[in-house]
This record gives C-alpha cells, sequence and structure tokens, in this order.
C-alpha cells in the first residue's frame, strides 16, 4: 500500500513540474493554426557594468518571424523573451496582433549593438470585432513600434521581466551589446 502511494506521489509531483515548465497557447480558431514548438538558445546583454544573461526562443526563419510569440499565454521558466535574427538589414516595427501580454522590445544593429526599445502593449481584440478588423486595428496601433534605424536582430522581453527597467536605463544612457551564445 505504501509503495503505490509513493508512486503515485511521484507521478503527481512529475507532472505539477511538466505543466510548470510548458508552453500555455490561448485557444482560438488562429492559435489553433500555428506552430507551437520553439528552437531555444542563450545570449546576454552586456555593457561596461553589466552583463545580463537570457535564455530565449529563437527565430531565425520567416515563418518564426511571422509568428514570434503570438498567442502564448505566458513564457515558460527558465524561457526570458525571443530573439529574432533577420538575414537582411528590417524597418518594420513588431505588431501585437494574438499577444497576449506585455512586451518590451529592444533593436539591434547589424553589429549587435541596441538602437532604441519601445514598450508594446497588447493589442486585444474587441467584442463583434471581425478578423479583418482587428489584424487591420493591430497592423496600424504597430507603426509607433517602428524603429528610427534598421535593424539585423530583435528582443522581446516580457515588461515584467525583473530586470527590464535596468535594462531600458542602461539603453538610454549608453549602448548595449548583444552577445549571442550560438
Amino acid at each position: 500500500m505504501s509503495k503505490i502511494f509513493v508512486i503515485i506521489i511521484i507521478s503527481s509531483i512529475s507532472s505539477i513540474v511538466a505543466c510548470s515548465n510548458s508552453n500555455e497557447f490561448v485557444e482560438s480558431n488562429f492559435c489553433s493554426n500555428i506552430e507551437k514548438n520553439y528552437s531555444e538558445i542563450s545570449a546576454s546583454l552586456k555593457s561596461k557594468e553589466i552583463n545580463y544573461k537570457l535564455n530565449l526562443f529563437y527565430a531565425d526563419k520567416k515563418s518564426e518571424h511571422l509568428q514570434g510569440l503570438m498567442c502564448l499565454k505566458n513564457l515558460p521558466n527558465p524561457i526570458d523573451g525571443m530573439l529574432f535574427e533577420y538575414k537582411t538589414e528590417q524597418s518594420s516595427a513588431f505588431w501585437m496582433y494574438e499577444t497576449h501580454f506585455p512586451i518590451t522590445i529592444i533593436y539591434f544593429d547589424k553589429n549587435r549593438d541596441s538602437i532604441e526599445y519601445f514598450d508594446m502593449k497588447p493589442c486585444d481584440r474587441r467584442k463583434l470585432e471581425t478578423d479583418s478588423d482587428y489584424s487591420n486595428r493591430c497592423y496600424e496601433e504597430s507603426k509607433i513600434y517602428t524603429p528610427s534605424r534598421k535593424y539585423v536582430f530583435a528582443l522581446e522581453i516580457p515588461s515584467e521581466h525583473e530586470n527590464i527597467n535596468e535594462i531600458k536605463t542602461f539603453i538610454k544612457d549608453q549602448k548595449l551589446k548583444l552577445v549571442i551564445n550560438y
């Protein structure tokens, strides 16, 4: 009897641990059709004074660029955000369509120096809003997140990240360097 009790406890604990580290997705028609596996990478944000190590989802393909953090309810531990890498310089803004938590986005140039950041708010769907109207409104709202210069890397970090305010201060005062551990 005691062996069965121990086995039940152990399997319950492992189920809880597995659930706490899994990605939680929003249920919607749009979200049911997206890829739900992400590559992972580690990176650092560095200056003379700081070195923030980050565990990130990694997007370097067009399909991953288009999806980003859409449909996630939150990020699983130990993921700190998502890094987007492009083969050529970009100038377009990111949008918050089907993104369900606030994000700070940091743009980096081809030398991996920070350009600027934006605090992005979710583009919540309004009641009775059509798919097309929702998409168009989110696109229009995204224009305020357009960087002033071209970028090759973009880093999305939840706005509630424990170090986000300090990171933003360093970007205002000096450049941060993005170091990627491939």
